[in-house]
């Protein structure tokens, strides 16, 4: 198991990597307490295979919390057996941090570059719409994750070749 000093060396490692279409990443932020420094604050990760993204979530990941060192070894040991089995599980991996480490960390998202630019998750098509709204001088409204599908839809179209570029400065100071 890594210390948390390892740990946090392994995400700042790893927030170097600039994401192209094949990259595999998620979205995670603090889940502490408002009155902590943090709370709340997120951000995208990526790696260039799923299978460097797993290890980084199988080791770095959960030790990068205030749990108790005993804690963290059960959690990464979770991960490692969920990812063993069943790889292409995104979902239930998620939902095994999200269930663990609640109060410390939670994902929202976890798949490749282009999951995020043109696929049906929720929470890319927000992001997407959060993404043209933010943008637009002429919208007034409020687009959040629990928005009505039909309005997340209408914003939340693919991204097009000529918004790549803006979209990736969009992502990478979002949850900032």
């Amino acid at each position: 198991m890594l210390t948390e000093e390892q740990a946090d060396n392994a995400w700042s490692t790893a927030s170097c990597h600039t994401p192209k279409s094949a990259s595999w990443g998620f979205f995670s932020y603090l889940d502490v307490p408002p009155a902590f420094c943090g709370s709340g604050a997120g951000g995208f990760l990526w790696f260039p295979s799923q299978e460097k993204m797993h290890a980084f979530l199988a080791t770095a990941y959960p030790c990068s919390t205030r749990l108790n060192d005993e804690t963290k070894q059960a959690v990464c040991d979770q991960a490692r057996e969920k990812i063993l089995l069943s790889p292409e599980d995104s979902a239930g991996l998620m939902e095994l941090f999200n269930e663990q480490l609640a109060g410390h960390l939670q994902m929202e998202w976890v798949g490749t570059l282009k999951d995020l630019r043109s696929g049906d998750h929720r929470y890319a098509v927000y992001l997407r719409a959060r993404f043209r709204t933010d943008n637009q001088d002429d919208f007034s409204g409020d687009i959040r994750l629990e928005s009505p599908l039909e309005l997340l839809e209408r914003y939340g179209q693919p991204i097009r070749r000529a918004e790549n570029g803006d979209f990736l400065k969009f992502m990478s100071e979002w949850g900032l």
